[in-house]
């Protein structure tokens, strides 16, 4: 149970409240849209952070391609789209196996645009 040592309170616990309000929807009761889109949004954000700390080079890369993939992914869940919510999880995990099996550049270390993004995140959040 290594995983789940690891998994932030706070986190479940908006994802918890974010599958609650979507299987309440899902049962046909009127939830409000705006809360339950900006909940699912931050899981995704939150998601593909954690996982870009697992890859050794190029997490900005694939931050920007991880995050629009699983927010579209939200959007489909958010709105029952079922055959679209699978494309974008196949999507997510097809691009997460690439990343994390991707062959680096001889040294391994990371170019200085890809620096200098990083450490302007690193000021912006």
């Amino acid at each position: 149970m290594k995983i789940l040592k690891k998994i932030c309170p706070v986190c479940a616990l908006i994802s918890l409240f974010w599958l609650t309000l979507l299987t309440i929807k899902w049962l046909g009761y009127d939830v409000n849209n705006e809360l339950l889109a900006m909940l699912m949004g931050g899981s995704a954000v939150g998601i593909s952070y954690t996982l870009a700390n697992k890859l050794n080079s190029r997490t900005m890369v694939w931050k920007l391609i991880a995050i629009p993939i699983s927010l579209a992914g939200m959007y489909a869940l958010l709105n029952f789209n079922w055959g679209y919510f699978l494309l974008a999880v196949m999507s997510y995990l097809t691009t997460w196996w690439l990343f994390k099996n991707a062959v680096v550049g001889s040294t391994g270390e990371s170019n200085k645009s890809e620096m200098d993004i990083k450490n302007k995140l690193k000021n912006c959040c």
